[in-house]
């Protein structure tokens, strides 16, 4: 059962299925609700992508051989997830790889995949596929300048008090500590699964 901490602070007031993001990262996805909630209410005509995703944004990459050169998302929240689905025609064995350099990680990405990796910090690329093969892929992700413009009051960063911008600019170091505090510790998980899934 729900302490009242447990209750206020992790459990969005929202009907959530158990997908992989809410599954294992509650916390992190509380911060989403916190913050894009609000967003939706002032400009109604604001759609997501998919009704059932907390994900505000996504990219479609349609071309016939999609392969990305080595990059970070800079413009995606540092601490947030990008969900990463992969499709096509591949032998995942030969190519299609997503490398994730900075945990020096190759990892195998067979066509229906997705994966959930914080690309606004993570160097990351894929491998290219076979000549005759084909590989498509969709991103969801969340651009910080969404978090920032419900931050600041639904403003511009310039049209913010003096005392606005040194909170969000300054105390870097515990605005570090609470993003890694935004991730559940394994011994966590399972009174935050009962606390929103009821299970």
């Amino acid at each position: 059962m729900c302490s009242r901490y447990h209750r206020h602070a992790l459990c969005p007031p929202l009907t959530l299925t158990p997908d992989a993001f809410t599954f294992y990262t509650l916390k992190l996805y509380k911060k989403y609700v916190v913050h894009l909630d609000p967003l939706f209410k002032r400009y109604p005509y604001f759609r997501k992508p998919f009704r059932n995703s907390i994900f505000p944004t996504c990219t479609f990459n349609c071309g016939s051989c999609v392969v990305t050169v080595e990059h970070i998302d800079s413009t995606n929240i540092p601490f947030g997830l990008c969900a990463i689905f992969s499709c096509g025609l591949y032998d995942p064995r030969k190519g299609g790889h997503l490398i994730l350099f900075d945990l020096g990680l190759v990892i195998e990405f067979p066509p229906g995949s997705t994966i959930l990796v914080q690309f606004g910090t993570l160097c990351h690329r894929n491998v290219a596929i076979q000549a005759d093969e084909t590989r498509q892929s969709c991103m969801q992700y969340c651009p910080g300048s969404l978090f920032h413009w419900v931050a600041y009051g639904f403003k511009q960063v310039q049209a913010s008090s003096d005392a606005e911008r040194a909170f969000f600019e300054e105390n870097h170091e515990e605005h570090c500590k609470h993003a890694v505090g935004l991730f559940s510790k394994l011994g966590e998980l399972e009174s935050h699964r009962q606390c929103v899934f009821n299970f």
